[in-house]
């Protein structure tokens, strides 16, 4: 295999167990299921688009790992096999295989809860890792939607981050080491609840296919005003 600059590693969770943690009632379960698992297929494709990446998959634990390797057969991704660990420790353990074994220059791991991650994205992001050591994408005031190195640096395992931070822990754990680290634009995850508004501007855009007909399907008397509106 030929190398290639950089590696990328998508996180996944399987959706009904996203789904399993929402509290709305709308959209109903298998609705829901049915758009997250539409948002997966969509963005995978997106991501393998993305000049000079190699792009792999994992399950975010070990009870996602069937709905990944459906998910992988059907877009013909690889599979990375990770270590069972907690999150941050699988991370590390995703960035040295990419590193080490895969001898990528640079990797970045992304959290498969974001469905917007553009092309764009990932072209910034290796921009900032040619200036910067370390490069982290913002979710929220607290949470890390984006990790990536330009070489492999042993700080994600140790820095103890808990679920709900895990942005300070690795500034910190990235101050310790000396590393220069450069931010990324905010995103939005799926992980707390459906954001129709961000799931439906996505689907009007041409790489999200998949999502605007499962829309298109579950809400046609909207479809209907929007088509009545455009005539």
């Amino acid at each position: 295999m030929s190398r290639v600059d950089t590696g990328l590693l998508l996180f996944v969770e399987d959706p009904a167990r996203t789904v399993s943690r929402w509290s709305q009632e709308e959209p109903s379960g298998d609705t829901a299921v049915e758009m997250l698992a539409a948002v997966h297929g969509d963005l995978v494709a997106v991501l393998m688009g993305a000049p000079g990446t190699a792009l792999y998959l994992a399950p975010a634990v070990a009870a996602d790992e069937g709905y990944v390797k459906q998910l992988a057969g059907t877009s013909g991704v690889a599979i990375l096999q990770v270590p069972m660990a907690p999150p941050l420790e699988r991370w590390d353990a995703g960035l040295s295989i990419l590193f080490n074994r895969c001898t990528h220059r640079k990797v970045l791991c992304v959290d498969g809860g974001v469905p917007d991650v553009a092309v764009e994205d990932l072209s910034r992001a290796r921009r900032k890792l040619d200036l910067y050591d370390m490069v982290l994408g913002r979710e929220g005031e607290d949470r890390c939607w984006l990790v990536g190195f330009n070489g492999y640096q042993e700080i994600l395992g140790p820095a103890n981050a808990g679920p709900d931070d895990t942005l300070h822990p690795l500034l910190q754990a990235a101050g310790r080491a000396g590393l220069d680290v450069s931010l990324l634009d905010t995103k939005r995850t799926l992980a707390t609840g459906p954001d129709m508004d961000l799931l439906r501007g996505l689907a009007r855009r041409a790489d999200y296919s998949r999502l605007r007909a499962v829309l298109e399907r579950h809400h046609p008397a909207r479809k209907s005003r929007e088509e009545a509106g455009a005539n």
